[in-house]
């Protein structure tokens, strides 16, 4: 079984409350997919915060929460992401957590 999560969570600016902007759920994994879902996690949370740049994600403070859990062999639990997706999360202001669980 595979499980890759990314959510991006943020503070509301105006409540300080804690609010989960975007959830991408996958049954698949490998590194490319990963980015991939990291980035459209980004494009969900622009969305969800009424935002129109990555930039104006900032005031959310944004966490990127990138969760895999493998239970078989032949999948190594490896995180890449590229330098385009690295400038939308360094605009963004956003941190990234990468937790892999492998059984």
């Amino acid at each position: 079984m595979i499980r890759l999560t990314v959510s991006v969570i943020g503070v509301e600016p105006t409540t300080g409350a804690e609010v989960v902007l975007a959830k991408m759920e996958s049954r698949k994994y490998d590194p490319d997919h990963a980015e991939r879902q990291v980035g459209s996690a980004l494009e969900a949370a622009l969305k969800a915060a009424k935002t129109e740049t990555h930039a104006a994600l900032r005031a959310w403070k944004p966490e990127v929460a990138i969760s895999l859990i493998v239970e078989e062999e032949l999948v190594r639990p490896a995180l890449h992401l590229g330098d385009k997706t690295l400038a939308l999360l360094s605009l963004a202001g956003a941190s990234v957590d990468f937790d892999p669980y492998v059984d």
